[in-house]
């Protein structure tokens, strides 16, 4: 089973893509922070970042996945392999599935508004569109 589950902010406002079959991919950055204790007693913090990118139906959840917002991500991890200044990269990705919202207001506002309901019917701190994988080679 390949499921990633990550918890942190959004590092800038989400992307858009459009494919030409119609279809949607929305791209983010997640920060994902790491605490502990050296062994001098002092506390010690390392940030990873982790690429997402979302696919679906619509695009129209991009709008609220703005810089700063504290998210709980679940997907499947997909790793890639990059060159930058003649030097190889690696990095996670995550192929989002789920998108639950840390800041409960904002949380059943979106809800209501993928629904078009009032909010009920499923998680109210969850936007969730089908899973959807064109696996058309997306560059992040």
């Amino acid at each position: 089973m390949n499921q990633l589950i990550i918890m942190g902010n959004v590092g800038a406002n989400a992307e858009v893509h459009k494919f030409e079959n119609g279809r949607y991919a929305i791209k983010f950055s997640v920060a994902v922070n790491d605490y502990w204790t050296d062994t001098n007693g002092e506390k010690q913090v390392k940030t990873e970042w982790v690429r997402c990118v979302r696919y679906g139906k619509t695009g129209s959840s991009a709008k609220y996945i703005t810089k700063g917002l504290k998210l709980s991500i679940i997907g499947r991890a997909a790793a890639d392999a990059y060159v930058k200044e003649d030097k190889v990269f690696a990095s996670l990705n995550c192929i989002v599935r789920e998108i639950h919202f840390a800041e409960g207001n904002k949380s059943k506002e979106i809800n209501a508004y993928e629904h078009g309901s009032d909010g009920h019917g499923g998680d109210s701190n969850a936007l969730n569109e089908p899973d959807e994988d064109p696996r058309d080679g997306l560059p992040f």
